[in-house]
């Protein structure tokens, strides 16, 4: 089977340059394989954040609904996450989040009237 390794030079935290192996079986110009690397990473970000400090893998319930409950609230927190990470300019969601937990006196209204706004913002971007 064929199987295309794709090298890339990228700058890690510390400003240095490292190099990573991108290995696949498809067969596309390594540029491509980069790009598509690129767009997988937020949603591997996600799934760290969410399984790691939002409970994404905590769920012991066994019903589908209450499965999918949980998923949107894990959901609805990472996007808490990212608005509080674009408003204060934090690195990452678990900066945003240690902000969060820092003000224990925050109420939740807040944050869903922050997500409730991002929604009308973008229903009339669509509109």
């Amino acid at each position: 089977e064929l199987v295309s390794i794709t090298c890339v030079k990228r700058l890690n935290k510390n400003n240095s340059t490292i190099i990573t192996y991108q290995i696949s079986n498809v067969a596309m110009l390594p540029r491509n394989h980069v790009n598509n690397y690129n767009k997988r990473w937020a949603i591997e970000k996600f799934f760290r954040t969410g399984k790691q400090h939002l409970g994404l893998a905590d769920c012991q319930s066994r019903k589908k609904t209450l499965q999918e409950k949980h998923i949107y609230n894990v959901f609805l927190a990472y996007m808490i996450l990212q608005f509080e990470r674009k408003k204060n300019k934090f690195k990452n969601p678990e900066r945003a989040l240690y902000h969060i937990k820092q003000k224990k006196n925050i109420p939740l209204t807040i944050h869903l009237e922050r997500a409730n706004q991002i929604f009308r913002n973008n229903e009339a971007s669509h509109a």
